[in-house]
Order: structure tokens, then C-alpha cells, then sequence
């Protein structure tokens, strides 16, 4: 079956949820548009629909109405989907800091969490640990953010290494203009010494 999507509801945090008629599943998305939750389904156990209709929300719950089964099946968070939304909403905010714990958290019940990682990432960048921000974005596949990071890494590094590599610079040129110099005079000198030692 094709997607078809009859429903949508945003919640007062920013997570929208869509409705598909023809799967009975939900799909829900945080701000940015990245899904973070499939459930339901078709079918006559327990979480799921023979013909989901209509979708609406109170709390972090979601309400599903059946019109072929005329019930409502309500959805609640689990400990994982707890500590996901939670996060989300303090990284929306701005709080990355604040969000650290649940995205540990998150990993903990799912260790390839892509937003969790991002998160992390996020995380380390404010507080100048680029390098393991750089991890975390390659964990997540995360190419922007990874080529962000990279960039502060390499001017931290530069900054912080400046004066021995200033100084090896400074090295190389004096090296350079004493070659250019007097390089032909020591090697002349020198394969005329080879040369006497050989002929005596």
C-alpha cells in the first residue's frame, strides 16, 4: 500500500503528527522535520487499527479513532520516547547543556540514534570539544555539521600549536635560503674531498 496521509495535528512542544489511512500507522516528526516515532499498524491486536481515521493528542498522548471498530486507541511515551521528546524540546531551545543526560539516555536504549548523536555533537561544540563533536557527527552521518566542526578543530589546533609551528616555518626558510646559497659550494667541497680520499 501508498502512503496516504488523512491527519495532521502539531502539539504545543512543535511535534507534528501525521496520520496514514491507508498503513493505519502514525508518523511523528520533531521541528526540523526529522522522524523520530513510527507506531500503529493494521490490525485487530492490541496498538492497532483496522481504519484509522483521525488523530488528536492530549499531553504526549496520542489518540487514534477507528471507524470500523468505532474505538480509540490511545499511545502514550515510553521511557525511550520520553527521553527523546524531552531532549528534542531542550535542543530546540537552545539547551544543549540541558540535554545531554536524556541524549545519553536515548543512546542507552538505542545506540545508532542519529538525532541523539547530532545532539551530543551539538553539545561538545558549545563547550569547544570539537573533536568529539567531529565523532559524533560521523556517528550520525551528519556531513554539515562534521565539516563545521572540522574547521574549529583545525583553527583551535592552529592557534593553540602557533608558535612551534611558526617556528618550523622560520626553520624551513632559513634552510631554504642557505641552500640556495651555498648548497652548490658544500656539495662541490664535498665531492672533491670523496674524490681526493679516492685517489689517494
Amino acid at each position: 500500500k501508498d502512503n496516504e496521509f488523512s491527519d495532521i495535528i502539531v502539539d504545543d512542544d512543535g511535534f507534528f503528527t501525521l496520520l496514514d489511512k491507508n498503513l493505519s500507522k502514525i508518523f511523528e516528526y520533531d521541528m526540523e522535520g526529522n522522524l523520530i516515532f513510527v507506531y500503529g499498524g493494521d490490525g485487530m491486536q492490541v496498538g492497532t487499527q483496522r481504519a484509522a481515521s483521525g488523530i488528536a493528542k492530549l499531553g504526549d498522548k496520542s489518540l487514534v479513532i477507528d471507524q470500523t471498530l468505532c474505538s480509540i486507541t490511545v499511545y502514550g511515551l515510553s521511557d525511550y520516547g520520553k527521553a527523546m521528546h524531552d531532549a528534542i524540546v531542550l535542543y530546540d531551545e537552545g539547551l544543549y547543556q540541558d540535554a545531554e543526560p536524556l541524549w545519553r539516555e536515548v543512546l542507552r536504549f538505542n545506540a545508532n540514534s542519529e538525532i541523539a548523536h547530532i545532539g551530543l555533537g551539538k553539545v561538545y561544540m558549545m563547550t569547544n570539544e570539537h573533536e568529539l563533536a567531529m565523532q559524533e557527527f560521523k556517528f550520525a552521518n551528519d556531513r554539515g555539521n562534521y565539516s563545521t566542526a572540522f574547521q574549529l578543530y583545525r583553527k583551535e589546533y592552529i592557534n593553540q600549536n602557533f608558535g612551534w609551528i611558526a617556528t618550523i616555518l622560520v626553520v624551513l626558510v632559513i634552510l631554504i635560503v642557505l641552500y640556495r646559497k651555498f648548497g652548490k659550494r658544500i656539495i662541490q667541497t664535498i665531492k672533491s674531498r670523496k674524490g681526493g680520499v679516492s685517489n689517494g
